[in-house]
């Protein structure tokens, strides 16, 4: 399967209570049953050390159009007419759940989900005043080989925000950030992730794309990681 799309969801803090509950059911039962509908190729979920959020789960996907499937659109029907107690009914009810449809930009630089990566840094640049086009070829000529000298950094990749019309039994979808860049790590420790941040952010600025603050990066580590058979 070639994926094109991507699935972003990010979960504010789990209640204490059952978040170790809920960790065991994403990862047994939730993520299982995504990946064995038609068009999901993989699914990655981390545990948010620095930045908003507490949980991420990154579903790839052949393309936008396999989130308005009839099978997928039975589940989330399904899903929907659950309890408000039901595991997969807490997480979309927390203020700050979050849920986006991005497409990539280019393809994956250095491989999807590194087989050596544990952790990922993500960068929003929502404000960014660069034309798309120019953002691509920033990308792909000035950034991704700088990046991957960097022995920290395996993978690369540049999503941006799709604005496919889907069916809207298909689920909640935030429009921010509009685009963002996901690095894939490697040997990688909280402590490190400032010095990392700001060498990645210093090929950027000087251009005007990535934002300095703190608060428009997330450094998670990586806790789960499937793919579909033949990836």
């Amino acid at each position: 399967m070639d994926c094109k799309a991507m699935l972003f969801v990010r979960v504010p803090p789990i209640p204490a209570a059952i978040e170790r509950t809920w960790n065991a059911w994403y990862d047994s039962e939730h993520i299982a049953y995504r990946m064995s509908l038609p068009g999901f190729c993989g699914a990655r979920r981390y545990r948010v050390d620095e930045g908003a959020f507490r949980y991420l789960a990154l579903y790839e996907i052949e393309s936008v159009a396999v989130l308005s499937s009839p099978a997928y659109l039975a589940h989330r029907q399904w899903e929907a007419a659950r309890p408000p107690e039901s595991f997969e009914a807490i997480a979309p009810r927390l203020p700050g759940f979050a849920r986006g449809v991005y497409e990539h930009r280019i393809p994956i630089a250095g491989g999807w989900g590194a087989l050596d990566a544990t952790a990922a840094l993500f960068g929003d640049i929502e404000n960014t005043m660069v034309r798309p086009d120019a953002l691509q070829h920033w990308f792909e000529t000035l950034h991704l080989p700088a990046v991957l000298h960097n022995h920290n950094v395996v993978a690369a990749r540049l999503l941006t925000l799709s604005n496919t019309v889907l069916d809207g039994r298909s689920g909640h979808r935030t429009a921010k950030p509009s685009t963002i860049i996901q690095y894939d790590l490697r040997g990688v420790e909280g402590g490190d992730v400032k010095a990392l941040r700001s060498a990645l952010a210093a090929t950027c600025q000087s251009v005007g794309i990535l934002p300095a603050r703190d608060e428009h990066w997330i450094f998670a580590t990586q806790v789960y990681r499937v793919l579909a058979l033949g990836h």
